[in-house]
């Protein structure tokens, strides 16, 4: 025989799944979040600058920039101690 699903557990879901929809369309209609940019410097690695045409580095100075060593941000590779 079949039993009946218990209205409580219906009604429960339902509420559930109401939050959750809503939830999600709460986040959709506030947008992107805004994160804060990463700070920049305005050194190029000096093996670029070297590469470039005159008129581009003089463009590149108008703008701030300048040649010099840049310490690799990224995640280094580490010699694997055995």
């Amino acid at each position: 025989m079949k039993r009946e699903v218990p209205t409580g557990a219906i009604v429960v879901a339902a509420v559930v799944v109401v939050l959750v929809v809503g939830g999600l369309f709460w986040r959709g209609i506030q947008g992107p979040p805004e994160f804060k940019a990463p700070p920049t410097s305005k050194v190029i690695p000096k093996y670029i600058w070297d590469g470039m045409k005159p008129d581009q580095q003089a463009k590149m100075k108008e703008q701030g920039y300048e040649p010099g060593d840049v310490k690799p941000s990224g995640p280094q590779a580490s010699p694997v101690k055995r």
